[in-house]
């Protein structure tokens, strides 16, 4: 993954991709991953290893001052956001709060 931003080379242009979602559970995004991964919806995730790293407690002390917990972003393609939105909804419990 290009850590410089969200912006991948595909088939020799640039395709644009935008956010889906913010991710703070390492197991949800797992799964939000994999949903997308079997659609082939073309996606980008950018802080997974921050998050994987970094037990989730939900707050995370910085010099004394409870910070909340760094995330993961997910981008898809913006012409399949909407696809990709449908997607996640469909595999998160109802009323979970972690879908997009």
């Amino acid at each position: 993954m290009d850590k410089s931003g969200p912006s991948q080379e595909s088939a020799g242009h640039e395709a644009d991709f935008v956010v889906l979602c913010e991710v703070d559970d390492l197991m949800m995004l797992g799964l939000f991953k994999s949903v997308l991964e079997a659609a082939s919806v073309p996606h980008v995730v950018q802080g997974e290893q921050a998050l994987a790293t970094l037990p989730y407690t939900g707050l995370v002390p910085v010099a004394g001052v409870n910070m909340a917990a760094p995330g993961a972003t997910i981008y898809v393609q913006k012409g399949r956001l909407e696809e990709a939105r449908e997607l996640l909804k469909g595999s998160t419990p109802e009323g979970s709060g972690d879908a997009p």
